[in-house]
């Protein structure tokens, strides 16, 4: 547990260290200031280390024993691709992965590791106007989780991010490619492409309203929904087990996701002139993930409750931005400081207790005992 809130407290004292040294990037024509890429890429280094070395939790131990099956003899890559049916650029990888770099699993997840990292490095250093606070965001919601835990899925949503700048630029065409090379590792990817078309705009457009209205529906009438969604998601990545309702998702996700739409809404007059394209979109998404939650809420919170992660990280880029302009100075670090505190007590509620073991490192820790191997 002590290592996951470690990167807390480095990614806050890294940010401390960085207010000093902030670049001025030209975003959208217009100067930004952003965080000092020495000290965002020391945040993401610790992170990458130890989430590097995690084994036989999560979803890492079948993700080891597959990899073991990988053939790199080139006698049988061919008849092993034949029999692939679903993620095929992640298999695919696997076998060029093992056959020119290792055959030690642990290379391989490292790898992976550190391309996450770097994409979201990538992503929040370009569009997030306070670099640290996003990333306590996002290790306080533990979607750093996601990397050792979805890691097929979690690696086509960094793929997507890489792309991140089509889609604010409203260049469809080669956005759609980022997405369809994402499909290859998780065909779930796909559900990207639909919500492009309604993410640009102004928070709470027409075209959001909406996302909101149908969400509201498929809850109203969730059986409809599950029965019309089965249809639909046969023989694909999610079926019918998706619309189970008896595990749906935590419903304190659904407020915390839908944060930045909210305070969107209540301060629209003060930055309906001032908000760039790049944070209008990043609003719509942070509602478009909420609206999922929603849904998940009332369905399968194990399938359909991780369909937001593909919108929610946008999210962690609009909050710190609404927090320093959508209110006074006085109110916005008041606003701030209550942020942090949920953020904190969601973290502790849903989050706390997660185990970390590293046979490399020889560390082992769980909710009841914290302990170095000897």
């Amino acid at each position: 547990m002590f290592i996951y809130v470690s990167m807390m407290i480095w990614n806050a004292f890294c940010g401390l260290l960085s207010k000093d040294s902030e670049v001025t990037c030209i975003i959208e024509g217009r100067e930004e200031k952003r965080s000092n890429f020495f000290f965002s890429f020391l945040t993401m280094a610790y992170i990458a280390f130890f989430l590097g070395h995690i084994d036989s939790l999560f979803d890492l131990t079948a993700y080891e024993m597959g990899y073991k099956t990988v053939p790199y003899e080139p006698s049988q890559i061919l008849e092993y691709m034949k029999t692939v049916e679903k993620y095929p650029g992640f298999f695919g990888l696997e076998v060029l992965f093992k056959t020119f770099i290792s055959t030690e699993f642990f290379h391989f997840n490292l790898t992976l590791v550190i391309f996450d990292c770097l994409a979201i490095l990538y992503f929040y250093r370009k569009y997030s106007c306070s670099f640290s606070f996003s990333m306590f965001l996002f290790l306080a919601s533990e979607k750093h989780i996601w990397m050792v835990n979805g890691v097929k899925q979690f690696l086509a949503v960094c793929i997507i991010l890489c792309f991140s700048k089509y889609l604010m630029e409203k260049k469809f065409w080669k956005f759609a490619i980022g997405v369809f090379i994402a499909s290859l590792f998780h065909t779930s990817a796909l559900v990207v492409i639909p919500v492009y078309f309604f993410v640009h705009g102004k928070p709470w457009n027409k075209k959001m309203l909406l996302i909101l209205f149908g969400s509201i529906l498929a809850v109203t009438f969730v059986s409809e929904f599950t029965g019309i969604m089965e249809i639909i998601l046969s023989d694909t990545n999610y079926d019918s087990s998706v619309l189970e309702t008896y595990s749906g998702s935590n419903w304190l996700r659904i407020p915390i996701a839908a944060a930045p739409a909210i305070i969107a809404l209540v301060s629209r007059k003060k930055i309906e002139d001032t908000a760039p394209k790049y944070i209008n979109i990043c609003i719509n998404m942070s509602l478009v993930s909420a609206c999922i939650y929603l849904v998940a809420a009332f369905t399968s919170g194990i399938h359909m409750g991780r369909m937001p992660i593909y919108f929610e990280l946008y999210g962690f880029v609009s909050l710190p931005w609404l927090l320093d302009n959508a209110f006074d100075k006085e109110t916005g670090k008041t606003v701030k400081i209550v942020c942090v505190v949920c953020y904190l007590i969601m973290y502790y509620l849903i989050s706390w207790g997660t185990p970390y073991f590293s046979r490399i490192l020889e560390i082992y820790m769980s909710p009841y005992n914290m302990f170095i191997v000897p």
